[in-house]
């Protein structure tokens, strides 16, 4: 009976994974890539625009139908901001004209944006087992 009651509380202190669907949509053409960062809030000051210090990046092609649909899995417990760009011409970066992007993009939480990107805080999702981050893209040209 100890061994069990053991156990349990050992089982209770392990750190918990979780898995999430992210969906984005509104892709205007199928050119280039999808390039998604997941950034865990302990990297959250790297968020947006650091994807080396994402916990996970991926170089997605874009689907036909104009929805990208992927799975997380074994996430750590906590707080997460997913930011991607439609990177049309395959180069990698963001490109920008006067500052704005001329490249789709879009942000964990849709926030509202009007100039710069927006904070982790506003774009963060905290991850529980079957969480849905659903994205929609945005373009200013």
């Amino acid at each position: 009976m100890k061994f069990i009651a053991f156990l349990t509380v050992l089982l209770s202190l392990a750190p918990q994974a979780f898995s999430a669907t992210v969906t984005i949509e509104g892709f205007r053409n199928t050119k280039g890539f999808a390039a998604v960062s997941v950034f865990h809030e302990r990297e959250q000051r790297a968020f947006p625009g650091d994807a080396e210090k994402a916990i996970k990046t991926l170089y997605v092609p874009v689907p036909k139908n104009s929805k990208l649909e992927f799975t997380l899995d074994n996430m750590p417990a906590g707080k997460y901001a997913v930011a991607i760009l439609h990177d049309e011409d395959g180069n990698k970066k963001l490109n920008t004209v006067l500052g704005y992007p001329r490249e789709g993009f879009g942000f964990s939480n849709n926030p509202t944006i009007l100039v710069g990107a927006p904070a982790f805080s506003k774009c963060a999702v905290e991850l529980r087992d079957d969480s849905v981050v659903k994205i929609k893209m945005k373009y200013f040209y």
